[in-house]
């Protein structure tokens, strides 16, 4: 649901606000979205997209939204709201991006917690650990062999968890057969196999959530309450919300490919970090008037 809802759903969504007070009229509003189970969409762009077109007093709101429910964000989660110029409007302009077209890039390697929960772990850790020789200062042994240890654990999470989404819901499947099974014939292979499936699909499902809740960087909520899916969704959330669309450089000049907002970072902090260093601002002088104290020569 989008377009323009003639209301703004929270005070800073007003360019002149003074006060965090909401009126009655934001709270019918927020109501309203509550009752209907909406919220707004990830978008990019403008956070106003109104304005009155005053010469004297010029006002901007956010007026316009782009509203989705959790079905939406089960089946799109990567789906964003755009919103551009009002062009011959006194609205933005607003559209969505089903498929948001991110390139993949070599992400730094990530330890994540639910491997501790693997009870061969400890013992891949330890091995490898021990296994490497290496000599030199203390500080450089514990840092080559974190670096050795880092091919290891990658291995042992594809081994294991790789696909961990597809792999949980396969064994919550696996484990439904056989339930069934057991229900038809409660014999003691029947239940054997049935309590291992089950035994599997808890350790995927836990990892899972374990997983889903260290991305999100949820850290109000105790984990192991079976809160994968809102994990999940606020996971997607934080990856829309830290993706960079568009950039301007000094020339005003609007730069919305990824190789060209790379190389733009790229040469902006190349320039800031090889600039000449200016002259210092504190004298020799004035460092001996604030600092009286002197070595003796002997």
């Amino acid at each position: 649901m989008l377009g323009n809802f003639n209301q703004i759903l929270n005070p800073h969504e007003h360019s002149t606000y003074v006060s965090l007070n909401v009126d009655r009229k934001v709270r019918d509003f927020r109501s309203c979205l509550l009752d209907a189970e909406l919220s707004d969409l990830v978008f990019k762009g403008n956070t106003f997209t109104w304005w009155n077109n005053s010469k004297t007093r010029p006002v901007s709101k956010k007026l316009d939204r782009i509203l989705v429910n959790e079905s939406w964000c089960a089946h799109f989660p990567s789906s964003v709201g755009i919103f551009g110029e009002p062009d011959f409007s006194d609205h933005a302009s607003c559209v969505v991006v089903v498929e948001d077209s991110h390139e993949k890039v070599k992400r730094p390697f990530k330890f994540f917690n639910f491997l501790r929960q693997n009870p061969d772990f400890k013992h891949l850790v330890r091995d490898s650990w021990y296994s490497l020789n290496v000599t030199g200062s203390a500080m450089y042994i514990v840092s080559r062999k974190l670096k050795a240890l880092k091919k290891p654990i990658k291995d042992f999470s594809k081994c294991n968890y790789s696909d961990l989404e597809k792999r949980t819901k396969e064994a919550h499947d696996l484990l439904l057969s056989f339930q069934s099974i057991t229900l038809a014939d409660p014999s003691q292979p029947n239940a054997a196999q049935e309590l291992e499936a089950e035994r599997k699909w808890h350790i995927l499902s836990a990892a899972e959530e374990s997983f889903f809740l260290q991305k999100s960087r949820v850290t109000w909520f105790a984990e192991g309450d079976g809160n994968t899916r809102y994990f999940h969704r606020m996971a997607d959330s934080r990856f829309s919300n830290n993706a960079i669309s568009t950039l301007f450089d000094t020339n005003g000049w609007k730069i919305e490919t990824q190789q060209g907002i790379l190389d733009h970072c790229v040469d902006y902090f190349a320039c800031l970090l090889s600039e000449e260093p200016g002259p210092y601002l504190l004298e020799q002088d004035e460092m001996n008037i604030l600092l009286s104290y002197r070595y003796s020569q002997i």
